[in-house]
Protein backbone atom coordinates (compact mmCIF):
# COMPACT_ATOMS: atom_id res chain seq x y z
CA UNK A 1 0.00 0.00 0.00
CA UNK A 2 1.56 3.58 -0.73
CA UNK A 3 0.62 6.77 1.57
CA UNK A 4 0.52 10.36 0.59
CA UNK A 5 0.04 13.00 3.22
CA UNK A 6 -2.16 15.70 2.68
CA UNK A 7 -1.50 19.75 3.95
CA UNK A 8 -4.99 21.11 4.98
CA UNK A 9 -6.48 24.50 6.33
CA UNK A 10 -9.21 24.87 8.87
CA UNK A 11 -12.55 25.59 8.24
CA UNK A 12 -15.63 26.37 10.32
CA UNK A 13 -17.31 24.21 11.98
CA UNK A 14 -20.79 22.33 11.59
CA UNK A 15 -23.65 22.72 14.65
CA UNK A 16 -21.87 21.61 17.95
CA UNK A 17 -21.98 19.91 20.47
CA UNK A 18 -20.01 21.65 23.40
CA UNK A 19 -21.61 23.98 25.81
CA UNK A 20 -19.62 26.79 26.88
CA UNK A 21 -21.24 29.61 28.58
CA UNK A 22 -18.49 32.32 29.49
CA UNK A 23 -14.91 33.27 28.43
CA UNK A 24 -12.31 31.01 29.62
CA UNK A 25 -10.52 31.85 32.30
CA UNK A 26 -7.66 31.05 34.48
CA UNK A 27 -4.59 29.23 33.51
CA UNK A 28 -6.63 27.82 30.22
CA UNK A 29 -4.90 30.83 28.49
CA UNK A 30 -1.61 28.66 28.76
CA UNK A 31 -3.80 25.55 26.20
CA UNK A 32 -2.78 26.77 22.74
CA UNK A 33 -0.78 29.14 20.62
CA UNK A 34 -3.61 29.73 18.70
CA UNK A 35 -6.96 30.45 18.59
CA UNK A 36 -9.09 32.10 15.90
CA UNK A 37 -9.03 35.90 16.69
CA UNK A 38 -11.94 37.45 17.35
CA UNK A 39 -14.45 38.78 15.04
CA UNK A 40 -12.50 36.32 12.43
CA UNK A 41 -15.63 34.16 10.85
CA UNK A 42 -14.58 32.87 7.88
CA UNK A 43 -12.66 30.05 6.55
CA UNK A 44 -8.63 31.03 5.62
CA UNK A 45 -8.97 34.14 8.41
CA UNK A 46 -6.19 35.26 9.79
CA UNK A 47 -4.82 33.29 12.76
CA UNK A 48 -2.98 34.97 16.03
CA UNK A 49 -1.55 33.86 18.59
CA UNK A 50 -3.77 35.20 21.24
CA UNK A 51 -5.29 33.41 24.82
CA UNK A 52 -8.15 31.34 25.13
CA UNK A 53 -8.54 33.88 28.17
CA UNK A 54 -9.57 36.64 24.66
CA UNK A 55 -12.32 34.45 23.22
CA UNK A 56 -15.77 33.68 24.18
CA UNK A 57 -17.22 30.42 22.74
CA UNK A 58 -20.76 29.96 22.93
CA UNK A 59 -22.05 27.03 21.08
CA UNK A 60 -23.74 23.78 21.69
CA UNK A 61 -27.24 21.71 21.82
CA UNK A 62 -29.13 22.08 25.19
CA UNK A 63 -31.83 19.23 23.83
CA UNK A 64 -30.05 16.12 23.23
CA UNK A 65 -31.03 13.75 26.25
CA UNK A 66 -28.14 12.30 28.60
CA UNK A 67 -25.10 11.64 27.16
CA UNK A 68 -21.02 11.62 28.19
CA UNK A 69 -19.95 14.66 28.47
CA UNK A 70 -16.20 15.79 28.72
CA UNK A 71 -15.72 18.53 30.85
CA UNK A 72 -12.53 20.47 30.98
CA UNK A 73 -11.33 22.66 33.70
CA UNK A 74 -9.47 25.99 33.47
CA UNK A 75 -6.09 25.14 34.38
CA UNK A 76 -3.81 23.96 31.21
CA UNK A 77 -3.16 19.81 30.81
CA UNK A 78 0.64 19.05 31.70
CA UNK A 79 1.64 18.98 27.86
CA UNK A 80 0.68 22.28 27.47
CA UNK A 81 1.65 24.16 31.14
CA UNK A 82 4.21 27.01 30.68
CA UNK A 83 4.62 27.83 34.28
CA UNK A 84 2.04 30.29 35.47
CA UNK A 85 1.44 28.57 38.98
CA UNK A 86 3.73 30.49 41.66
CA UNK A 87 6.10 27.90 42.59
CA UNK A 88 4.97 25.10 39.67
CA UNK A 89 7.82 24.91 36.84
CA UNK A 90 6.59 24.44 33.37
CA UNK A 91 6.23 21.42 32.00
CA UNK A 92 5.38 22.07 28.54
CA UNK A 93 8.57 21.02 26.15
CA UNK A 94 8.80 24.13 25.05
CA UNK A 95 8.81 26.30 27.94
CA UNK A 96 10.91 23.89 29.64
CA UNK A 97 13.75 24.51 27.19
CA UNK A 98 13.26 20.31 26.00
CA UNK A 99 12.44 18.14 23.06
CA UNK A 100 10.31 15.74 24.60
CA UNK A 101 8.03 15.92 27.52
CA UNK A 102 8.78 13.51 30.65
CA UNK A 103 5.32 12.88 32.70
CA UNK A 104 7.15 11.76 35.67
CA UNK A 105 10.18 14.35 35.79
CA UNK A 106 10.09 16.34 39.40
CA UNK A 107 8.42 19.31 37.84
CA UNK A 108 5.70 17.00 36.07
CA UNK A 109 5.14 15.12 38.39
CA UNK A 110 4.37 18.06 41.15
CA UNK A 111 2.19 19.96 38.46
CA UNK A 112 0.20 16.66 38.64
CA UNK A 113 -0.35 16.57 42.24
CA UNK A 114 -1.60 19.87 41.73
CA UNK A 115 -4.07 18.85 39.01
CA UNK A 116 -5.52 16.28 40.83
CA UNK A 117 -6.53 18.28 43.60
CA UNK A 118 -7.75 20.90 41.99
CA UNK A 119 -10.24 18.17 39.67
CA UNK A 120 -10.65 16.64 42.94
CA UNK A 121 -12.59 19.98 44.28
CA UNK A 122 -13.89 20.78 41.18
CA UNK A 123 -15.99 17.09 41.09
CA UNK A 124 -16.76 17.74 44.84
CA UNK A 125 -18.35 21.46 43.62
CA UNK A 126 -20.05 19.63 40.48
CA UNK A 127 -21.39 17.01 43.05
CA UNK A 128 -22.69 19.56 45.11
CA UNK A 129 -23.99 21.50 42.24
CA UNK A 130 -25.82 18.63 40.74
CA UNK A 131 -27.29 17.48 44.06
CA UNK A 132 -25.76 14.05 43.17
CA UNK A 133 -22.73 12.41 42.87
CA UNK A 134 -21.30 11.98 39.32
CA UNK A 135 -20.13 8.52 38.17
CA UNK A 136 -17.15 9.93 36.28
CA UNK A 137 -15.81 7.36 33.31
CA UNK A 138 -12.18 8.75 32.86
CA UNK A 139 -10.03 11.61 34.20
CA UNK A 140 -7.40 13.33 32.22
CA UNK A 141 -4.39 15.31 32.91
CA UNK A 142 -1.82 15.42 30.04
CA UNK A 143 -3.35 15.81 26.86
CA UNK A 144 -6.27 17.02 28.86
CA UNK A 145 -6.94 18.35 32.35
CA UNK A 146 -10.58 17.71 33.32
CA UNK A 147 -12.67 14.80 33.69
CA UNK A 148 -15.79 12.19 31.64
CA UNK A 149 -19.10 11.57 33.19
CA UNK A 150 -22.63 10.94 32.24
CA UNK A 151 -24.85 13.51 32.66
CA UNK A 152 -27.87 15.46 30.67
CA UNK A 153 -27.53 18.62 29.07
CA UNK A 154 -28.86 20.47 31.35
CA UNK A 155 -26.37 19.42 33.92
CA UNK A 156 -23.67 20.06 31.53
CA UNK A 157 -24.66 23.54 30.96
CA UNK A 158 -25.04 23.55 34.68
CA UNK A 159 -21.36 22.56 35.11
CA UNK A 160 -20.07 24.90 32.59
CA UNK A 161 -21.06 27.83 34.68
CA UNK A 162 -18.84 26.98 37.37
CA UNK A 163 -15.66 29.49 38.20
CA UNK A 164 -13.45 25.68 37.44
CA UNK A 165 -14.77 25.02 34.23
CA UNK A 166 -13.60 25.80 31.33
CA UNK A 167 -15.74 23.91 28.85
CA UNK A 168 -18.09 20.77 28.54
CA UNK A 169 -18.18 18.69 25.52
CA UNK A 170 -20.42 15.86 24.74
CA UNK A 171 -19.18 13.28 23.48
CA UNK A 172 -18.25 11.84 19.83
CA UNK A 173 -18.17 8.62 18.48
CA UNK A 174 -15.23 7.81 16.10
CA UNK A 175 -14.87 5.17 14.01
CA UNK A 176 -12.03 2.76 13.27
CA UNK A 177 -10.57 3.47 8.91
CA UNK A 178 -9.11 0.29 6.76
CA UNK A 179 3.04 -6.49 2.65
CA UNK A 180 4.29 -4.13 0.04
CA UNK A 181 3.67 -1.44 1.98
CA UNK A 182 7.50 -0.57 3.09
CA UNK A 183 9.00 -0.84 -0.10
CA UNK A 184 6.36 1.19 -1.78
CA UNK A 185 6.67 4.10 -0.08
CA UNK A 186 10.14 3.64 0.05
CA UNK A 187 11.45 2.83 4.21
CA UNK A 188 13.71 0.33 2.88
CA UNK A 189 15.79 3.73 1.84
CA UNK A 190 15.28 4.68 5.66
CA UNK A 191 16.51 1.16 6.64
CA UNK A 192 19.76 1.55 4.79
CA UNK A 193 20.34 4.67 5.22
CA UNK A 194 19.94 5.35 1.58
CA UNK A 195 17.07 7.84 2.19
CA UNK A 196 17.95 9.35 5.22
CA UNK A 197 19.99 12.48 4.57
CA UNK A 198 23.02 11.80 6.22
CA UNK A 199 21.74 10.26 9.72
CA UNK A 200 21.62 7.13 10.84
CA UNK A 201 19.89 4.49 8.82
CA UNK A 202 17.32 2.49 11.05
CA UNK A 203 14.19 0.23 11.43
CA UNK A 204 12.62 1.91 14.53
CA UNK A 205 15.12 0.80 17.26
CA UNK A 206 14.71 2.67 20.43
CA UNK A 207 11.31 4.18 19.15
CA UNK A 208 7.81 3.64 20.74
CA UNK A 209 4.67 2.99 18.72
CA UNK A 210 1.45 3.74 20.61
CA UNK A 211 -1.39 2.64 18.73
CA UNK A 212 -4.64 3.58 19.51
CA UNK A 213 -7.39 1.15 17.77
CA UNK A 214 -9.12 -2.15 18.47
CA UNK A 215 -6.44 -3.99 20.59
CA UNK A 216 -3.97 -6.10 19.64
CA UNK A 217 -3.61 -10.21 19.45
CA UNK A 218 -0.75 -10.92 21.40
CA UNK A 219 0.50 -14.19 19.83
CA UNK A 220 0.86 -12.66 16.26
CA UNK A 221 4.44 -13.34 15.26
CA UNK A 222 4.13 -9.33 14.21
CA UNK A 223 4.57 -8.63 17.74
CA UNK A 224 6.39 -11.94 18.92
CA UNK A 225 9.96 -10.99 20.76
CA UNK A 226 12.08 -11.63 18.50
CA UNK A 227 11.44 -11.03 14.77
CA UNK A 228 11.93 -13.29 11.61
CA UNK A 229 14.78 -11.29 11.32
CA UNK A 230 16.70 -12.34 14.40
CA UNK A 231 16.21 -9.25 15.76
CA UNK A 232 15.60 -9.54 20.03
CA UNK A 233 13.99 -6.49 20.56
CA UNK A 234 14.21 -4.62 24.12
CA UNK A 235 12.47 -3.08 26.40
CA UNK A 236 13.23 0.05 27.00
CA UNK A 237 12.21 0.10 30.66
CA UNK A 238 13.76 -2.71 31.32
CA UNK A 239 13.19 -6.71 31.46
CA UNK A 240 9.70 -7.28 32.77
CA UNK A 241 8.39 -3.55 33.08
CA UNK A 242 5.09 -2.88 31.37
CA UNK A 243 2.08 -1.36 31.40
CA UNK A 244 -1.61 -1.75 31.15
CA UNK A 245 -3.39 -4.73 31.48
CA UNK A 246 0.74 -5.87 31.64
CA UNK A 247 1.76 -4.26 34.90
CA UNK A 248 0.92 -6.59 38.26
CA UNK A 249 0.84 -2.73 40.07
CA UNK A 250 -2.58 -1.88 37.76
CA UNK A 251 -4.83 -3.63 40.67
CA UNK A 252 -6.41 -0.39 41.29
CA UNK A 253 -6.16 1.53 37.94
CA UNK A 254 -8.10 4.83 37.47
CA UNK A 255 -11.68 5.12 36.20
CA UNK A 256 -12.23 3.53 33.71
CA UNK A 257 -9.12 1.76 32.91
CA UNK A 258 -8.92 -2.62 32.00
CA UNK A 259 -7.08 -3.61 35.70
CA UNK A 260 -3.93 -6.01 35.25
CA UNK A 261 -4.67 -9.31 33.52
CA UNK A 262 -2.24 -12.32 34.49
CA UNK A 263 -3.25 -14.03 31.23
CA UNK A 264 -1.96 -11.28 28.99
CA UNK A 265 1.26 -12.37 27.78
CA UNK A 266 3.55 -8.75 26.92
CA UNK A 267 7.10 -9.17 25.58
CA UNK A 268 10.37 -6.63 25.19
CA UNK A 269 8.51 -5.88 21.88
CA UNK A 270 4.95 -5.31 22.63
CA UNK A 271 5.55 -3.39 26.11
CA UNK A 272 2.33 -2.46 27.22
CA UNK A 273 -1.20 -2.42 26.36
CA UNK A 274 -4.73 -0.17 27.99
CA UNK A 275 -7.96 -1.44 27.72
CA UNK A 276 -10.94 0.88 28.46
CA UNK A 277 -13.88 -0.47 29.71
CA UNK A 278 -16.61 2.18 27.85
CA UNK A 279 -15.23 0.63 24.41
CA UNK A 280 -13.86 -3.00 25.61
CA UNK A 281 -13.35 -4.66 28.62
CA UNK A 282 -11.20 -6.95 27.00
CA UNK A 283 -7.92 -5.71 24.63
CA UNK A 284 -7.52 -8.77 22.87
CA UNK A 285 -8.30 -7.81 19.30
CA UNK A 286 -11.05 -10.08 18.28
CA UNK A 287 -11.94 -7.34 15.08
CA UNK A 288 -8.61 -7.49 13.94
CA UNK A 289 -8.33 -3.67 12.41
CA UNK A 290 -6.04 -2.96 15.36
CA UNK A 291 -4.08 -6.08 14.64
CA UNK A 292 -3.80 -4.91 11.59
CA UNK A 293 -2.89 -1.12 11.96
CA UNK A 294 -0.07 -2.23 14.72
CA UNK A 295 1.79 -4.61 11.97
CA UNK A 296 1.72 -2.38 9.62
CA UNK A 297 3.17 0.41 11.61
CA UNK A 298 5.47 -1.65 13.38
CA UNK A 299 5.00 -5.19 12.77
CA UNK A 300 8.41 -7.45 13.00
CA UNK A 301 9.82 -8.79 9.60
CA UNK A 302 8.55 -12.09 9.21
CA UNK A 303 8.96 -14.83 6.55
CA UNK A 304 6.84 -17.40 4.42
CA UNK A 305 3.94 -15.65 5.41
CA UNK A 306 0.83 -17.24 4.53
CA UNK A 307 -1.39 -14.73 2.30
CA UNK A 308 -5.22 -15.55 2.11
CA UNK A 309 -7.74 -13.87 -0.33
CA UNK A 310 -11.27 -13.48 0.48
CA UNK A 311 -11.78 -16.59 -2.19
CA UNK A 312 -9.91 -18.89 -0.41
CA UNK A 313 -6.66 -18.67 -2.22
CA UNK A 314 -3.62 -18.51 -0.54
CA UNK A 315 0.28 -17.85 -1.22
CA UNK A 316 2.96 -16.98 0.65
CA UNK A 317 5.33 -13.96 0.81
CA UNK A 318 7.79 -11.77 3.52
CA UNK A 319 6.23 -9.14 5.08
CA UNK A 320 7.40 -6.13 7.62
CA UNK A 321 5.62 -3.34 9.15
CA UNK A 322 7.39 0.33 8.70
CA UNK A 323 9.46 0.42 11.49
CA UNK A 324 9.61 -3.63 12.16
CA UNK A 325 12.29 -3.06 15.51
CA UNK A 326 10.09 -0.74 17.21
CA UNK A 327 8.28 -1.32 20.69
CA UNK A 328 4.73 -0.91 20.61
CA UNK A 329 1.89 -0.02 23.26
CA UNK A 330 -1.36 -0.90 22.29
CA UNK A 331 -4.27 1.47 23.85
CA UNK A 332 -7.97 -0.37 23.09
CA UNK A 333 -10.58 2.33 23.06
CA UNK A 334 -12.54 1.19 20.08
CA UNK A 335 -15.09 -1.80 20.18
CA UNK A 336 -15.35 -5.03 18.31
CA UNK A 337 -17.71 -3.57 15.81
CA UNK A 338 -15.22 -0.45 15.16
CA UNK A 339 -16.92 2.56 17.31
CA UNK A 340 -14.84 4.02 19.23
CA UNK A 341 -16.09 6.08 21.88
CA UNK A 342 -14.93 9.89 22.50
CA UNK A 343 -14.32 9.78 26.27
CA UNK A 344 -12.06 6.16 25.95
CA UNK A 345 -10.11 7.96 23.13
CA UNK A 346 -9.43 11.18 24.88
CA UNK A 347 -8.07 8.54 28.00
CA UNK A 348 -6.19 6.73 25.42
CA UNK A 349 -4.27 9.94 23.98
CA UNK A 350 -3.86 11.27 27.27
CA UNK A 351 -2.34 8.06 28.58
CA UNK A 352 0.25 7.63 25.77
CA UNK A 353 1.80 11.15 26.57
CA UNK A 354 2.23 9.57 30.31
CA UNK A 355 3.71 6.56 28.74
CA UNK A 356 6.09 8.69 26.77
CA UNK A 357 5.83 7.49 23.42
CA UNK A 358 7.50 8.69 20.26
CA UNK A 359 4.77 7.97 17.90
CA UNK A 360 0.83 7.91 17.77
CA UNK A 361 -0.84 5.99 15.19
CA UNK A 362 -4.06 6.85 14.84
CA UNK A 363 -6.72 4.73 12.08
CA UNK A 364 -9.91 6.43 13.52
CA UNK A 365 -12.03 9.20 12.32
CA UNK A 366 -15.16 10.53 11.82
CA UNK A 367 -16.54 12.08 8.55
CA UNK A 368 -17.55 16.18 10.32
CA UNK A 369 -14.67 19.10 10.09
CA UNK A 370 -15.28 20.74 14.14
CA UNK A 371 -12.99 24.43 14.56
CA UNK A 372 -9.40 23.10 15.47
CA UNK A 373 -9.28 25.96 17.99
CA UNK A 374 -12.23 25.20 20.13
CA UNK A 375 -12.73 21.23 19.58
CA UNK A 376 -11.91 18.65 22.07
CA UNK A 377 -10.51 16.34 20.60
CA UNK A 378 -8.68 19.19 18.14
CA UNK A 379 -6.58 20.50 21.89
CA UNK A 380 -5.90 16.80 22.84
CA UNK A 381 -3.58 16.71 19.45
CA UNK A 382 -2.60 19.51 19.93
CA UNK A 383 -1.37 18.61 23.14
CA UNK A 384 0.45 15.56 21.81
CA UNK A 385 2.54 17.34 19.61
CA UNK A 386 3.04 20.01 21.99
CA UNK A 387 4.65 17.04 23.98
CA UNK A 388 6.78 15.68 21.54
CA UNK A 389 4.82 12.91 19.91
CA UNK A 390 4.82 12.43 16.25
CA UNK A 391 0.99 11.93 15.06
CA UNK A 392 0.25 10.53 11.88
CA UNK A 393 -3.87 9.79 11.52
CA UNK A 394 -5.69 8.56 8.71
CA UNK A 395 -7.19 10.92 6.08
CA UNK A 396 -10.52 9.31 6.64
CA UNK A 397 -11.05 6.24 4.06
CA UNK A 398 -14.58 7.81 3.44
CA UNK A 399 -15.99 10.72 1.65
CA UNK A 400 -17.89 11.71 -1.55
CA UNK A 401 -14.70 11.78 -3.53
CA UNK A 402 -10.98 10.61 -3.92
CA UNK A 403 -9.16 12.85 -1.38
CA UNK A 404 -11.94 13.52 1.01
CA UNK A 405 -10.61 14.18 4.45
CA UNK A 406 -12.55 13.70 7.61
CA UNK A 407 -11.53 14.33 11.42
CA UNK A 408 -8.76 14.25 13.04
CA UNK A 409 -6.92 14.30 9.54
CA UNK A 410 -8.57 17.95 9.33
CA UNK A 411 -6.36 19.31 12.26
CA UNK A 412 -3.26 21.09 11.72
CA UNK A 413 -0.99 19.77 14.06
CA UNK A 414 -1.56 16.31 12.58
CA UNK A 415 0.03 14.34 9.79
CA UNK A 416 -2.70 13.00 7.37
CA UNK A 417 -2.22 10.26 5.86
CA UNK A 418 -4.48 8.46 3.06
CA UNK A 419 -3.70 5.01 0.77
CA UNK A 420 -3.23 5.29 -2.55
CA UNK A 421 -2.83 2.51 -4.72
CA UNK A 422 -0.22 -0.66 -4.92
CA UNK A 423 1.04 -2.91 -7.76
CA UNK A 424 -0.52 -6.28 -6.90
CA UNK A 425 -3.18 -7.66 -9.15
CA UNK A 426 -5.32 -11.02 -8.22
CA UNK A 427 -6.16 -12.70 -11.17
CA UNK A 428 -8.87 -15.84 -12.23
Amino acid sequence: MGFFVVPVAAVEPGPGEGITVKPATGDVGQYANFTRTQGAQKPGADLNAVAMTDVEVVQGDTDKGTGVYLVQLVDAPLALYTGSVPGLAATNPEAAGVTKLDANSSSSLAYRRYLAAKRDSALRLANKALGRTLDVQYTYEAALNGFAAEMTAQEAAQLAKLPEVWRVDRERMQYIQTDAGPWWIGADGIWDGSSTGGLDATKGEDIIVGVIDTGIDPWNPSFADMGGDLYDHTNPWGPGTYVGVCDPANTAPAAGVVAYDATFPCNDKLIGVWGYTSADANPRDTNGHGSHTSSTAAGNVTYNTTITMPNGLAFHNDISGVAPHANIIMYDACTDTGGCPGAALSAARDQAILDGVDVINYSIGGSYWPDPWTDVDALSWLSIRAAGIFAATSAGNDGPAPGSLGSPASFPWVTSVGNLTHNRAYVN
